[in-house]
């Protein structure tokens, strides 16, 4: 039996992952690895996912001594030998493939540059130890749970639910290939059960999504929670294919019922 370690399952995403995998694999395979706990040995095979990073709530409040931790997490993991460990999955953003339009380092890019370091760094860990490494770099998120972040999606169902108005400020062609965070967990338990492992592997969605379209749905979402008329969407079971090194999703949560969740959880 092989059993899963995770770290940074009490994560945004990373409690999806282990909701997803326990779904997925038999009782008591999956291990939730704590920062300062001592480290699980089990005696299968592991696969270790890397779902833990620095992710600050804003660029104001970024913490170099807490972004260290991080670094200090992977090599508490990955820099003793561990002849148990078969694969290590490390999951990163496609915010790092931005990097290369910017020319300095500057507060907008420190989650960026500090994701980029990360991969460097676990790359380095897993060549020395001859472990076989996937990183996947995930597209933004959304979903419950993002509450606590000052991020664009859970601003506005803020500003939605007090009747105030909320003020795009970013760039007239703004438009994201969001995620659903629950789809993307699902997608990385499938790939840490039944692979495929690659270097590196790329999950975002094929459609982007404007600011007006974000608007609109999230105002309809609001309005119909008030109103007590939102019924709960079924559960989609995530299908995806994998093209060169993207993974494309062919079956995945509709943008409206994601929001409507996400609205939803503000009242739980």
């Amino acid at each position: 039996m092989t059993v899963f370690l995770i770290s940074g399952e009490g994560g945004f995403l990373g409690r999806y992952v282990g909701q997803e995998l326990r779904r997925k694999v038999p009782a008591g395979a999956v291990i939730r690895v704590e920062r300062n706990a001592p480290i699980p040995a089990p005696r299968h095979p592991a696969i270790l996912i890397i779902a833990s990073g620095y992710s600050p709530k804003s660029n104001s409040e970024w913490d170099e001594a807490q972004a260290g931790k991080a670094f200090s997490q992977a090599s508490r993991l990955l820099g003793s030998n561990r002849p148990d460990l078969e694969k290590v999955i490390f999951v990163s953003s496609t915010d790092v493939e931005l990097l290369q339009d910017l020319k300095a380092m500057d507060k907008s890019s420190r989650y960026a540059h500090h994701k980029r370091e990360m991969e460097n760094h676990v790359t380095s860990l897993c060549a020395k130890s001859k472990t076989e490494l996937t990183i996947v770099r995930v597209g933004p998120l959304y979903g419950p749970g993002e509450q606590d972040f000052e991020r664009l999606i859970p601003a506005k169902i803020k500003a939605s639910l007090r009747n105030l108005d909320f003020r795009f400020s970013g760039p007239e062609d703004f438009a994201r290939p969001y995620v659903f965070v629950r789809d993307a967990a699902s997608v990385l338990a499938q790939i840490a059960v039944n692979g495929p492992f690659r270097p590196m592997l790329h999950l975002r969605s094929r459609n982007t999504l404007d600011w007006p379209n974000i608007s609109r749905t999230i105002e309809r979402a609001v309005s119909r929670r008030l109103q007590n008329l939102e019924r709960e969407a079924a559960r989609v079971e995530v299908t995806f294919e994998l093209l060169d090194q993207e993974i494309v999703l062919t079956k995945s949560t509709s943008f409206d019922n994601g929001v409507a969740e996400e609205v939803a959880s503000y009242f739980e």
